[in-house]
């Protein structure tokens, strides 16, 4: 059935057998197409949420999301050349022997080559892209944000990962690749900030705090650009970056507020890696406001007490629990906490 076709395309993905997961997909769709042409006419008419055809939008959506999740996967697959290549001679040209009770899994020649052939330029990214994108808005359709906050929210994260697998194709170096980058970020942003602001963080914690980590990254990464493309000569609005910023910092607070318990003040020992993530939402916080500028002295002070003390809590957070996993980082904020106090006795004085 279309269902089955799903799941087994879901299996190919996670081998990284794009072939075979494109043909389950194709024989869902072939397979779903001819279930509804076999339904009365009272029955395809029949509109209600609790009829059949509302089960048949939904095994379409699926599949669409399934073939997004498919140029998705190949298009950050391809970020590895080697990998890619050592895939492609892996993978025969038409992959395993795949039989669908009357469906042809024949697939069109053109489909096949982006499949099997490397993705190495910026141009052949963006082919993939549209398809994956195109996929995935599709699937958004039906799972729309009133009615299906997780499915609609899970989607969003996947567009955000099909556009940030696409910015490793850039090619252009200096201010002209800087501001394609940042083009991208402000998608994603655009895409996640609105969903993770309008989120309840206590019904949906998870998607909340990935969200929000995300967003702090996506921030801080773009006032980094700014700046870079700052002193290759491109004009810079200041006070456009440090709103950024800000924005960035809020974001990073978003997400570190969500690993603190109603009856505590500071963040509980955790697992190793959900310690590491918040010690990176703290550090990337840090770096923010280290990086940021302003004109006014008392407030740049401000900004770097506050990076001050994200990387003394970063210190004191590892050597307390005996943490090994983020130790280069840690030894970062070490030198860091020898630095920061003389720059700033050097802006008091």
């Amino acid at each position: 059935t279309h269902t089955h076709t799903h799941t087994q395309s879901g299996y190919f993905l996670s081998q990284s057998m794009y072939l075979c997961a494109d043909k389950c997909l194709y024989a869902g769709r072939k397979l779903l197409a001819q279930t509804i042409e076999s339904l009365p006419e009272e029955t395809r008419a029949n509109d209600s949420e609790t009829g059949p055809m509302e089960r048949f939008r939904k095994a379409e959506a699926n599949l669409e999301w399934g073939n997004g999740k498919m140029w998705k996967a190949k298009l950050m697959d391809s970020q590895d050349e080697q990998q890619d290549a050592q895939r492609i001679d892996e993978e025969t040209a038409d992959g395993p022997s795949l039989q669908f009770e009357d469906v042809d899994t024949t697939l069109e020649d053109s489909d096949k080559q982006k499949l099997q052939s490397p993705v190495t330029s910026f141009a052949q990214a963006c082919i993939i892209f549209k398809l994956g994108h195109k996929a995935l808005l599709n699937a958004q359709k039906y799972y729309v944000l009133e009615g299906f906050v997780t499915d609609h929210c899970n989607i969003a994260q996947d567009i955000s990962s099909l556009y940030k697998a696409l910015t490793g194709f850039i090619e252009e170096d200096g201010v002209s690749g800087g501001d394609l980058f940042t083009k991208m970020m402000k998608r994603r942003i655009d895409l996640l900030g609105p969903l993770c602001k309008c989120l309840n963080r206590n019904a949906f914690e998870d998607i909340y705090r990935a969200f929000a980590y995300e967003l702090g990254e996506l921030h801080k990464d773009m006032v980094e650009v700014k700046y870079s493309q700052a002193k290759q000569g491109k004009k810079l609005s200041h006070k456009k970056v440090i709103e950024l910023g800000l924005e960035g910092v809020s974001f990073y607070s978003m997400f570190l507020e969500t690993f603190i318990r109603h009856d505590e003040s500071e963040v509980p020992k955790l697992e190793e890696d959900m310690s590491r993530w918040v010690m990176m939402g703290r550090f990337g916080r840090a770096r923010v406001f280290y990086m940021l500028k302003s004109p006014s002295p008392a407030q740049h002070r401000q900004w770097l007490a506050s990076a001050l003390e994200d990387y003394r809590w970063i210190v004191n957070y590892s050597d307390k629990h005996n943490l090994s996993s983020f130790d280069r980082e840690v030894e970062l904020c070490r030198e860091m906490l020898e630095l920061l106090p003389g720059v700033l006795q050097r802006l008091q004085a």
